[in-house]
Order: structure tokens, then C-alpha cells, then sequence
């Protein structure tokens, strides 16, 4: 029988909501995200499904079960403990026996032998509430303009295409597009092109008839049909297969859909807008995109910059995810960013951008106990963030966005996708600037020393051997 325990005054996890399992140990902080479903076995074995090397943990010390976020001791050596939070606002510890799980809450802390979880609702598609809010940010000229472009394209039916590094904000401005324009009372489909295969793309963009193929019991109506009067977002078009490509080129020339099986076009009406973090005029010089089909989406192409490059927004954005988040978790009072945390938050490159801002203010909510933000609530990484590293310099803005054939964005991973923005000239920056000393250069990322060796193999570049490796 499973015993409920009052671990938080949190609202119950959103469907399809997920959860990030933040791990403090040894004063040193990771965050990994954990799947949809499953029983997950924590412990510091090799084989369990969330390891830990610490002495202090079981081989297999507890398990937690997602979604219910159900937790159980496997017989631990040095204990499983719940963070129980009372109405005054302190804190007790209880233990969990062994035979007896017990639920938790959204924001749960967890104590396994010395290592400290804590349980943080993941954010990687924000609520549409908090998506308007952050548009309200735009001190930078560059998204005031971008800001100002899209509201006089918006009411029409042109396709926008937004280009930007990952977490830049890519798919708020498609909100825009679709929540300003004669459309908003319609569906705004969001697809994640990424995902798309062949077989995908006939079978649930274009739907099917009844016994078009084994287990066809009945027609189904495609994505783009069910759209009809909507906005389409392709997201992640850059990492659309060219097969499928010609398949959705074909669709927005014609305006038309086949079904799988069917033998009569399917008229669609809906408006496209389309967002990558790729450099789509390379792609298509490489062969990898398909030329018409980006003509056809390139009806005003706008580059959004990254964080870094709009220095003016990074605080403004804090506190309003700080103020967001109190409100999420009901929290009787907003903790002040102390000056070591602003110093932090104005220095650090945020190669995840408006993202990992957001995710990195949520989680230092949850492991503040007291009135401040400190600087510790915010370092993720442990010593590589130990000595804050300098701001990423800032080049030249670029024109005012207007419709554009040549696109540019950040040079991507040679393969795969680069979510934290390693473009080739920031890693040999980072190495000129430390002298080669490849410690310290991934420090000034934020990152660790064995992420910085990766990318740089990645890249193909010379590892420096001259200077002194801490």
C-alpha cells in the first residue's frame, strides 16, 4: 500500500509533463532528464538506471517510478529520507521503510545516503501562459524589430521562417505569428520534423482510407487536414529527411493532400511557419535541403540573436521566471537574487540560451531553502563554474531582419544537433584566450573539460599539447 507523503505544496505534474531528476552531491550539482514512464532503479551500481558513484549509496539503493513519481527503498545500507515540508514553512526529514513506497510531489527533495535529488518539472515545452509573458521582454533593438516585423506580417499568410541556436525562443515568436494573425481562433499544430520518417510523413501528415495497408481498420484523418484553417509549425525543419521533403513540398505547392490508399486530393488551408537552429542556405549548397522547398518557406526569414548577444534582457528574464516560479509552486514569498547571483547571472555565456535560463532560475527556486538566491543555487556543473566565466563576445549586430534569402546562423556539430552552441570559432576563442589550457577554456564555456575535448574532436581541431593541463 502506498503511503502519500506531504513533500511540497506543488500542483500534480501536467499530462505529458516530464521530470528532471537534479542530483547535489559532494556540493556538486547535475541535472538529467528522466523518461515519460518506466520504474528506475537508483544506486551507484553500474547497471542501475540512474548511477551514482558515491560510498555513501547502495549498489541498488532505492527505484522511483514515473509518472506516479512513486518512490521505495531496496534495502539501502544508509537510508532513504523525504524531505517533508510543514504548514509553518520548516522542514523534516522522514524515512522511507523498505517494503513501504511512498508518493511524492512535483519539487520533491530526496536524500540517499549523503547524495541529495530533487525532483524538478521538466520545462522543455513552456506553458502558452508563460510563453506570452516572456514576450513581453524585448529590450534588445534586434528583437524589437523582429517583434515589430512579425506584427505586420502576422495578419497575413506568408511563411515566416525563424532561424536561431536552440532555446532562443524560436517557437514563442511562431506563437506570435499564429496569436496575431486572423487564424488564432484555429489549431496552431506544432510538428516536430526531427521525428518525421517516410512512413511517418504519408501515413500521419496526409492520414489514410480504410484498408490502405494491414491494420487500416478504419480512414484516418492526417495532421495538415486536421489543421484546416490553422497554423502549421514545422519545427526543426533543417532536420527534415529528404525523402520527406519532397513529400511536404509537394503538399505546400498544392495546397492538396493524398491520403495513403485515397485517389482523391484532400484541399488543406493553413499557414506555415517553419523554425531551425541549422543554417538552411548551407544545407541546401550541401544537398541536404531541398532548394524549392526552402524558397517556399522563405517568405520572411528573420534571425533570432542569441542570449549572449542581448546582454540587457538576461536579468529582466530571470525575474520574471523567478516571479513565475513562485507562483507554480506556490511559494509564500519571492527569494531577492543577491549580488553575487546577478554578478553570475550577468557574466555566464548561456550557451542554452532563454532555455536553460529559464530551467536554471526553476531549480534554484527548488534548492533554496532561505530568502536569496545564492550563487551555488545556479551552478549546475560543480567546478567547472567554479570562477564565473566571461560573456561570449559580442559581434556586430547584424541589419535589421528583413526577408531574406541568406539566412546564417551559428555553424551546428558536423553531426547531430548542438543544443549548446559549441560553434568552432567560440571553442579556438576559448583555447586562444587560456593559452591552449583546455581546463580553464572550458571553464570560460561552462562546461566540462571532457564536453570541450568532445567538440573538439568533433570538429577535427588540434589539440593543444604546449600549455599545462590542470
Amino acid at each position: 500500500m502506498q503511503e502519500p507523503v506531504t513533500t511540497a505544496a506543488l500542483p500534480p505534474l501536467a499530462t505529458g509533463e516530464r521530470v528532471d531528476l537534479v542530483c547535489v552531491v559532494d556540493g556538486q550539482s547535475t541535472a538529467r532528464p528522466l523518461p515519460a514512464s518506466g520504474r528506475l532503479v537508483i544506486g551507484r551500481g553500474a547497471e542501475t538506471s540512474v548511477c551514482v558513484s558515491h560510498r555513501s549509496l547502495s549498489r541498488e539503493h532505492a527505484a522511483l517510478t514515473v509518472p506516479e513519481l512513486v518512490l521505495e527503498d531496496l534495502g539501502s545500507t544508509n537510508g532513504t529520507f523525504v524531505r517533508v515540508m510543514h504548514a509553518d514553512g520548516s522542514t523534516t526529514e522522514t524515512r522511507v521503510a523498505q517494503g513501504k513506497p511512498v508518493t511524492l510531489a512535483a519539487g520533491a527533495t530526496v536524500r540517499l545516503g549523503a547524495v541529495t535529488f530533487v525532483l524538478v518539472p521538466s520545462f522543455v515545452r513552456e506553458a502558452a501562459g508563460a510563453s506570452v509573458e516572456a514576450e513581453a521582454i524585448a529590450l534588445d533593438e534586434r528583437m524589437q524589430e523582429i517583434h515589430g516585423l512579425l506584427a505586420r506580417v502576422a495578419p497575413s499568410d506568408i511563411p515566416v521562417l525563424i532561424l536561431g541556436e536552440t532555446g532562443v525562443g524560436k517557437e514563442v515568436l511562431a506563437e506570435r505569428v499564429h496569436n496575431a494573425s486572423t487564424r488564432r481562433g484555429r489549431p496552431l499544430l506544432r510538428l516536430n520534423c526531427a521525428a518525421l520518417s517516410e512512413q511517418l510523413v504519408e501515413a500521419e501528415l496526409f492520414g489514410h482510407e480504410k484498408g490502405a495497408f494491414t491494420g487500416a481498420s478504419s480512414a484516418k484523418v492526417g495532421l495538415l487536414e486536421s489543421a484546416t484553417g490553422g497554423t502549421v509549425l514545422l519545427d526543426e525543419i533543417g532536420d527534415l529527411r529528404l525523402d520527406a521533403q519532397a513529400k511536404l513540398l509537394r503538399a505546400l505547392e498544392e495546397g492538396k493532400v493524398l491520403r495513403v490508399g485515397g485517389v482523391t486530393p484532400r484541399p488543406i488551408d493553413v499557414r506555415f511557419v517553419a523554425a531551425t537552429h541549422r543554417d538552411l542556405e548551407q544545407s541546401v549548397l550541401s544537398g541536404a535541403f531541398r532548394r524549392d522547398l526552402y524558397f517556399r518557406l522563405a517568405g520572411v526569414v528573420l534571425r533570432v540573436p542569441p542570449l549572449r548577444e542581448r546582454p540587457s534582457e538576461v536579468l529582466p528574464l530571470a525575474r520574471l521566471f523567478l516571479r513565475a516560479a513562485c507562483a507554480r509552486y506556490k511559494r509564500g514569498f519571492e527569494p531577492v537574487l543577491s549580488e553575487d547571483a546577478l554578478a553570475y547571472l550577468r557574466a555566464y555565456a548561456w550557451p542554452g540560451n532563454i532555455r536553460e535560463l529559464r530551467h536554471s532560475v526553476e531549480r534554484a527556486l527548488l534548492l533554496c531553502d532561505g530568502p536569496a538566491l545564492e550563487r551555488k543555487h545556479f551552478d549546475l556543473s560543480g567546478p567547472a563554474l567554479a570562477s564565473a566565466p566571461r560573456p561570449a563576445p559580442v559581434t556586430a549586430a547584424p541589419e535589421a531582419p528583413v526577408a531574406s534569402a541568406s539566412p546564417r546562423v551559428d555553424e551546428p556539430a558536423p553531426t547531430g544537433r548542438n543544443p549548446l552552441g559549441l560553434t568552432r570559432e567560440r571553442i579556438t576563442e576559448a583555447l586562444d584566450r587560456h593559452a591552449g589550457n583546455q581546463t580553464r577554456a572550458a571553464k570560460s564555456l561552462g562546461i566540462s573539460r571532457r564536453t570541450l575535448v568532445n567538440w573538439i574532436e568533433r570538429y577535427g581541431l588540434a589539440r593543444p599539447r604546449g600549455a599545462r593541463d590542470e
